[in-house]
């Protein structure tokens, strides 16, 4: 004895609407007996709009980020968001071969840390990228200062030799203003402006950079440690 044909719904259980081939494709399919209603009258049941589906939930919410109020949950959420960094860390380093250092301190202020290979050697590497990093900012400045040394004594030597040659020529006639050596002074001027201006920014930059050269003692259970 043949089993009676399957009728598709688009809808949920007992809504009693039945569904084009399209229409399952596009809201998925649940099998129902008995479906009596057509489309036609399931749009003028609902007013005559295109609706075939009503939202009973408010669906995924976005988490407000604020802080936690509860010390207990706070160490809770703590550990766990802990947990889950150092593992991105570890499948980061791991898929790009970077090396990967992760310092945070727990509430309570003690130090825990992730490290591909070891602390010593990514705050090694660090110290001395910031070291390389800060001699060739000075060097850029020493050398911008250093040259605008010499255009400026280059002007000045070229400035005397035209005053020199004009009372030769011009004996006793006043020496006119030079207007091209009046821009090249001006344009001294700013570069002089930006050279002070880049070595006061230098000096903010080394006062707010982190003093590396002490590493804190971890404590046995809040250190992770190296993961390999």
């Amino acid at each position: 004895m043949m089993k009676p044909k399957q009728r598709w719904c688009s809808g949920g259980a007992g809504d009693g609407m039945v569904a084009t081939e399209d229409d399952r494709r596009s809201y998925g399919r649940q099998p129902w007996m008995g479906c009596e209603e057509s489309l036609e009258k399931k749009k003028q049941r609902e007013g005559g709009a295109d609706v075939f589906f009503r939202r009973t939930s408010r669906g995924r919410q976005k988490i407000e980020m604020k802080y936690v109020e509860s010390k207990e949950a706070r160490y809770v959420t703590f550990s766990k968001r802990k947990a889950s960094l150092f593992r991105k860390a570890d499948e980061f380093s791991t898929v790009t071969g970077a090396d990967v250092g992760v310092l945070l301190f727990s509430p309570s202020g003690k130090p825990c840390s992730y490290t591909s290979t070891s602390v010593e050697k990514i705050t090694e590497k660090f110290r001395e990228w910031k070291q390389q990093n800060a001699d060739e900012g000075k060097s850029s400045v020493f050398q911008a200062f250093d040259d605008l040394c010499k255009d400026i004594q280059d002007e000045n030597e070229k400035a005397k030799s035209r005053e020199l040659r004009y009372k030769v020529m011009y004996p006793g006639a006043e020496i006119p203003a030079d207007k091209e050596r009046l821009e090249k002074f001006m344009e001294m001027k700013l570069r002089l402006e930006n050279i002070n201006e880049a070595t006061k920014n230098h000096i903010r930059a080394e006062r707010l950079k982190f003093d590396l050269n002490v590493v804190p003692e971890y404590e046995v259970g809040e250190s992770s440690g190296t993961h390999h």
